[in-house]
């Protein structure tokens, strides 16, 4: 089964189940999500990606609302 036809059908599995699934590997699943053409499924995402700061999980980007908040005011601070 094609990803983009599996993943509406089984919104709340881990990477491992929709690799299973697909039967592709983890890890080019893993790159899809972090690259961002995964778009709207975050229950896999957020199994995927972690904030780079506090490795809290999130559904997109790089950190968490938090961490990018503090991260800004630090920026913003030091000028």
């Amino acid at each position: 089964m094609v990803l983009s036809e599996y993943l509406p059908r089984h919104p709340d599995e881990t990477l491992e189940q929709v690799a299973v699934g697909v039967g592709l590997e983890p890890e080019l699943i893993r790159r899809m999500v972090n690259s961002g053409r995964l778009v709207g499924f975050d229950s896999l995402a957020m199994s995927v990606l972690s904030c780079q700061r506090c490795r809290t999980p999130i559904a997109t980007g790089r950190f968490c609302g938090p961490c990018r908040q503090e991260l800004r005011e630090g920026f913003s601070s030091s000028r």
